[in-house]
């Protein structure tokens, strides 16, 4: 029974927390994040400030019996107002790290159930999407795709990825009505990596 609690909750979280949000000047350092990173992954990669408080840091692993379940990306997740937001305790946090079915770590900040406005995924290596159009954004190819609210979908949400040649972005980021123009803050996002990764 406890171990299913544990399930629902890695569950929970993987649903409704989806998405990054970004804000450092809350606290999160940034640099700290990044050395962090660094431990697990062998990369110092660029963690944007932004409007959004920084508030979830997990390492992924590959799954068992591949590449030695060795970790291969971490997440960031970046929310709107912290002080709001409900987090897991010590136990559900325990639940949730040793019965996740992600095989995620938990790294820096705390663990929350909602809320997430920006969502990074850190890569060593590329990533590429499937759908999506290719964008210059400052001379750098981005795949960007924009799905607006409706069939299904709660909210507005930009899809982006960047590659360099020492770490790939994959990024959400998430309209829950606090942006006119949604569009506009992820290209700026994009911007911001694409001028510290250059």
């Amino acid at each position: 029974m406890k171990k299913m609690i544990g399930v629902l909750i890695a569950f929970v979280f993987v649903v409704t927390g989806c998405g990054t949000t970004g804000s450092t000047s809350e606290g999160a350092d940034t640099s700290e994040v990044s050395a962090i990173i660094n431990e697990h992954l062998g990369i110092s990669p660029y963690i944007p400030e932004t409007d959004y408080e920084l508030g979830t840091v997990l390492l992924e692993y590959f799954p068992e019996g591949v590449r030695d379940e060795e970790p291969h990306k971490a997440t960031i997740s970046y929310f709107e107002s912290l002080d709001e937001l409900e987090t897991l305790d010590e136990e559900m946090r325990k639940e949730f790290e040793e019965n996740d079915p992600l095989n995620r770590k938990f790294l820096y900040g705390d663990m929350y159930l909602e809320g997430r406005i920006i969502f990074i995924e850190i890569y060593p290596e590329g990533i590429n999407m499937q759908d999506g159009e290719v964008i210059d954004i400052l001379g750098h190819d981005v795949q960007y795709v924009y799905y607006e609210k409706g069939d299904g979908r709660d909210f507005d949400f930009v899809i982006m990825t960047i590659n360099f040649d020492d770490v790939g972005y994959s990024i959400e980021y998430l309209n829950r009505g606090q942006s006119d123009n949604i569009q506009e803050e992820a290209k700026a996002l994009a911007e911001d990596i694409i001028e510290n990764n250059s």
